[in-house]
């Protein structure tokens, strides 16, 4: 079957920043998005709790309708520097020791599918855990254990397959939170159940 190459490019005002997204290929293997990044800004509380400027509600209903029941492929990744600032500089990707994180949302829990260097022995160090989450609508959080693990912006949802988050990435050595934000790709069945073996080992 001859090949073909699709090009779509989205130009979006996302809460302060350009994205474009760029999906090329016939197969499904090329049919990766490329994607380019300006540096932009997340609004920074006085307590340093990043937030989406200007955040667009997402309901309950749209939450389960359009996040429930998918697998979230993590694209890229950019830290959230102390005032804000992420783009091309901060970006998590090939760092070492680190890596993106995948999730897959029930109704009642959610899975993270990560990979950790200090785990290596096990599996190459890429496991999953599972924890109980509420969705709070006024901020668009999902949220472990009373702490927020994600902020959802859903605009730059495109036919169901985009979405972006501002992710909790654990504490600085002073105790600030860290934060990155990130882009994730709705996956496809096949693509959700090749993680899922892949990230096979449960630890939590």
């Amino acid at each position: 079957m001859k090949n073909h190459k699709l090009f779509l490019t989205l130009s979006l005002l996302v809460v302060g920043m350009t994205v474009m997204l760029v999906s090329c290929g016939g197969d499904d293997e090329e049919n990766q998005p490329i994607i380019c990044i300006m540096d932009s800004m997340v609004d920074m509380t006085d307590d340093g709790v990043a937030q989406w400027p200007g955040l667009t509600k997402v309901s309950k209903a749209t939450f389960e309708s359009q996040i429930i029941g998918h697998g979230w492929y993590c694209e890229e990744s950019y830290n959230v520097l102390s005032h804000g600032v992420f783009g091309p500089s901060t970006s998590r990707r090939g760092m070492y020791g680190v890596g993106f994180v995948h999730y897959y949302f029930d109704r009642d829990s959610v899975t993270s599918f990560v990979y950790n260097d200090a785990r290596g022995f096990q599996n190459g160090g890429l496991g999953y855990v599972r924890d109980a989450y509420t969705y709070d609508e006024t901020d668009n959080g999902v949220y472990v254990g009373g702490r927020r693990l994600l902020q959802l912006s859903l605009s730059g949802l495109a036919d169901g397959r985009y979405l972006y988050a501002i992710e909790g990435k654990g504490t600085h050595s002073d105790g600030s939170i860290a934060y990155a934000v990130s882009i994730f790709r709705q996956m496809s069945p096949g693509e959700l159940s090749a993680i899922r073996r892949n990230y096979s080992v449960r630890w939590r």
